[in-house]
């Protein structure tokens, strides 16, 4: 079965990237800031931090999805 083009650009919108940044990651779990900040220095959440460019820029820390939601539903139990 193919998808037709408006299909195929249907599909790609609903897509949630893998890997969150900051403000992305507290949008999309509802939850404050530091809250969290919190469950990343807890160890709860795993994250990536992507470096900057060899400038001293301090680079982007990335949140894992996949552990933000298995988080949030470890609190709906």
């Amino acid at each position: 079965m193919s998808l037709t083009i408006e299909q195929s650009k249907k599909s790609a919108q609903q897509l949630v990237p893998r890997w969150l940044r900051i403000p992305d990651a507290v949008a999309y779990g509802g939850i404050s800031k530091s809250q969290l900040y919190n469950f990343i220095r807890s160890g709860k959440l795993q994250t990536a931090k992507v470096k900057g460019r060899g400038d001293g820029t301090r680079g982007t820390r990335l949140v894992d999805r996949l552990s933000l939601d298995r988080l949030l539903e470890s609190f709906s139990d």
